[in-house]
């Protein structure tokens, strides 16, 4: 069987591995050696080899590439996604002090949008999904005060640091 692509060197570049383990097969049988053969030499079923031959010839190198695979349906996959996001965001702006967490909102999909998740881990893979990261900004504090903040800031900055214990800034 006769190939024109240059399986070997497309093995050497690829960075997927089940890719590279096709790109190895069908160069080894480029070079002479037998269905079975490459089979046992890469730990495949030898319908697995025959499989990777059919799809180059029906669809080429693309027919090789690692397809992605469906998986599981999103728990949110009827809900507008816009309308997931706002609430979330809202849901962080309306929060005084500190952040909203993963716990907060996974009940608040519970509460208002019906999608009960058990584990955290699909609330976090959800708000990645969305685009929003969950490595967030300092938090603040409810009763932080600004103006003590600046003038504090402004002190440390000139050196003029109070050296009187329990003195206010204000």
């Amino acid at each position: 069987m006769i190939f024109k692509t240059r399986f070997k060197q497309l093995a050497k570049i690829e960075k997927h591995p089940r890719t590279r383990i096709r790109f190895i097969g069908l160069s080894h049988i480029q070079n002479g050696k037998s269905y079975e053969q490459v089979a046992q030499y890469l730990l495949q079923s030898l319908s697995a080899v025959k499989q990777w031959v059919r799809h180059y010839k029906d669809e080429g190198i693309d027919g090789l590439k690692e397809k992605q695979r469906s998986g599981r349906p999103s728990k949110a996959r009827n809900q507008n996604h816009t309308k997931l996001l706002q609430s979330i965001l809202a849901m962080q702006n309306n929060k005084n002090g500190g952040r909203v967490r993963l716990k907060d909102i996974q009940n608040m999909l519970a509460k208002d949008f019906n999608i009960h998740y058990q584990n955290i881990n699909g609330v976090h893979y959800l708000l990645t999904k969305l685009g929003l990261s969950w490595i967030s900004a300092r938090s603040k504090h409810p009763k932080q005060d600004k103006e003590a903040q600046a003038l504090y800031k402004k002190l440390q900055t000139k050196g003029n640091r109070c050296l009187t214990y329990g003195h206010r800034l204000k």
